[in-house]
């Protein structure tokens, strides 16, 4: 993913960050939540064209087509799961001439608990980690990017007590 992308992508994922809904978890509805949401990345990572059927089937949500997002190139669709999901919001984001890539943005209720050791052992010790800019807010993550083939997962984290899971992004160019 070029530094431009990943400055949009980190914009967006800074965006949605701040309209994070309230859920309430006991840990082993964390637990479960945990192995839905790491099922659900697996599916989505796997699915052959960013397409919104295909990632509102990996994801178990329906989307909606953004008729206000006025872009000439891209369509984008929408999710917004229902509350105490392990999710707070998707979007998927193809382009008009049906060109191969696309992108989809998964917001992560950060009380999942999701962590960089959790991201570590399930996906492996070795991601390229891109951290904020001098200019970015002193709260901004940290992207875990796993570069897969003809793809990039990247998982935005909040360092903190306790340090979360905010965001996670399916870039395929």
């Amino acid at each position: 993913m070029g530094m431009k992308r990943t400055s949009a992508v980190l914009l967006l994922t800074l965006a949605a960050c701040s309209s994070l809904s309230p859920v309430v978890m006991g840990k082993e509805g964390a637990m479960i939540k945990k192995k839905e949401f790491f099922a659900r990345i697996d599916a989505l990572a796997k699915i052959e064209k960013v397409r919104p059927d295909g990632a509102a089937k990996a994801l178990g949500l329906a989307l909606e087509f953004r008729k206000d997002e006025k872009n000439r190139d891209l369509d984008v669709y929408e999710a917004t799961p229902p509350a105490g999901s392990w999710a707070t919001r998707v979007e998927v984001r193809v382009s008009k001439n049906d060109a191969p890539g696309g992108l989809v943005i998964v917001d992560v209720d950060a009380r999942l608990g999701i962590k960089s050791t959790d991201l570590l052992a399930r996906l492996g010790k070795n991601p390229r980690i891109d951290s904020p800019s001098d200019n970015a807010p002193a709260d901004s993550p940290k992207f875990y990017v796993y570069p897969q083939k003809g793809q990039a997962l990247s998982f935005a984290l909040k360092d903190g007590k306790p340090q979360a899971l905010v965001s996670v992004v399916l870039d395929r160019p």
